[in-house]
């Protein structure tokens, strides 16, 4: 997560839209077309995509919505 603190509800435990949320999951030196998903930038903006491909850093990222309605 990433986004200003005050965007943090204690009340509720929720952000608010201001945080941008995502996770990921780390494929080191796989390429997009291993993985079987599109490279960044090649895609719809709710679909999970590949970072990096083919380096150590190489990662799957999954856009939650609050990140998602800022685009």
């Amino acid at each position: 997560m990433l986004g200003p603190i005050s965007a943090y509800r204690a009340e509720t435990n929720t952000v608010g839209p201001e945080i941008e949320s995502w996770r990921s999951v780390h494929f080191p030196y796989k390429t997009a077309g291993e993985i079987g998903l599109p490279e960044e930038g090649q895609v719809r903006p709710t679909m999970p995509y590949v970072m990096a491909s083919s380096t150590f850093w190489s990662h799957v990222m999954i856009e939650h919505e609050n990140a998602l309605a800022q685009k």
